[in-house]
């Protein structure tokens, strides 16, 4: 049956099939030497198509020998993981430099619309075919046979289509960019407001207030002020668990979802083994229903009259847990260390409230953008399925 060449989102006045050709007809294989023409510091990052500032060669005739990698040019990049099982192909859209020669690169023979291009060729739905018939596994990475490759099919759309296709996309990135930007910024302003709003070191007054409140803040032990719910904590593997509404908890976060919950209410999930940042130690508020595992403490405030619990939350965020941590791979927060936890807190409940507020809207903030940048990324997706053959 002869394969229909025609994507399943169109833009309008576009009815005709793509055009498949063989790999040679579109790209040829260049082996254009860099024989000193650019120096080192045009040495390009095939994985992350960025220029690399870090490289130090010192041998002139490896320097002589990379090759030259031109806008437009595609290199082979042979490390596989699980989005890009047999390596992937990466477009140089920065400049002309130069790269290792263990890279194969290829230039473009056919009229190619570079916008078009960065989809199309790093569009692992489009090429994993090719790829996994035409590369072959090696110690370090994957390799591409030449004649093989060579001799596959691919399909393109008019150089118009192609323009149109790859300036949507590359307008979607840009949004997710702006969006991103604005996101980190936000993050920035509520790092340096924590920091600002709550003491630093041995004060016990912060720098910046709500307007009314004067007294020092006071040094509480964790154990006098939280009820400690771990007894509550099961933990279930992968395989068992029944897929379902609520969120499943481990050290460093939701693990998935499953059927069922542990723990409701307000409550503060603090890494025990396995944290994967030490800076910036694993906390989470919840006041959902959820399940947790055995890798993360459960606190919860013991009389949220006096304490706040998502006051409690921020005010855990600037302990340094680092000096009640065990162990120097796998970091472990054992329970009596979690008891010793020191941190200082305001004892007015309504300097409490204002603070939790105020960074309550930041949150929801945060998790707005994180909402847009998260659906922009997912009508990508969708596109790069339904707008390539």
């Amino acid at each position: 049956m002869k394969k229909v060449l025609v994507p399943r989102v169109r833009f309008k006045g576009f009815s005709e099939e793509w055009k498949e050709e063989r790999f040679d007809n579109i790209f040829f294989n260049i082996q254009e030497k860099n024989k000193n023409r650019y120096s080192i510091k045009e040495y390009i990052s095939v994985a992350s198509n960025t220029w690399k500032k870090d490289v130090n060669i010192k041998n002139k005739q490896t320097l002589w020998n990379y090759s030259v990698f031109r806008v437009g040019d595609i290199a082979y990049e042979g490390h596989t993981n699980e989005a890009f099982p047999f390596g992937r192909f990466v477009i140089n859209r920065i400049g002309t430099g130069i790269i290792s020669n263990i890279f194969t690169v290829f230039r473009p023979k056919a009229d190619l619309s570079l916008d078009f291009s960065q989809y199309w060729v790093n569009n692992n739905l489009v090429m994993i075919g090719l790829l996994k018939r035409s590369s072959k596994s090696g110690i370090m990475m994957n390799s591409l046979t030449l004649e093989n490759v060579n001799e596959e099919k691919i399909s393109l759309p008019t150089y118009s289509e192609q323009q149109k296709i790859g300036k949507l996309l590359e307008n979607i990135d840009n949004l997710i960019s702006l969006e991103e930007i604005k996101l980190n910024k936000l993050k920035q302003l509520k790092e340096t407001l924590l920091q600002k709003m709550f003491p630093e070191g041995n004060s016990k007054t912060p720098k910046i207030r709500f307007k009314g409140f004067s007294e020092e803040w006071k040094e509480e032990r964790l154990e006098e002020t939280v009820n400690i719910l771990d007894n509550l904590r099961i933990p279930v593997k992968e395989s068992l668990r029944s897929p379902g509404a609520y969120k499943y908890y481990g050290a460093n976060g939701i693990q998935g979802k499953i059927n069922g919950y542990t723990h409701q209410g307000e409550n503060i999930l603090i890494a025990e083994d396995g944290a994967n940042d030490l800076n910036n130690y694993p906390l989470i508020f919840e006041k959902n229903k959820i399940w947790v595992n055995n890798h993360a403490h459960v606190v919860t405030s013991n009389n949220p009259n006096l304490l706040k619990n998502y006051f409690l939350y921020l005010s855990l965020k600037k302990v340094n847990f680092s000096d009640y941590i065990l162990g120097t791979q796998r970091y472990k927060l054992t329970l009596s260390n979690l008891k010793e936890v020191l941190f200082v807190i305001t004892k007015n409940i309504d300097e409490q409230q204002k603070i939790g507020d105020f960074f309550c809207k930041i949150d929801t903030l945060i998790n707005l953008y994180q909402s847009k940048i998260n659906k922009l990324k997912q009508i990508k997706e969708a596109l790069l399925q339904k707008m390539f053959v």
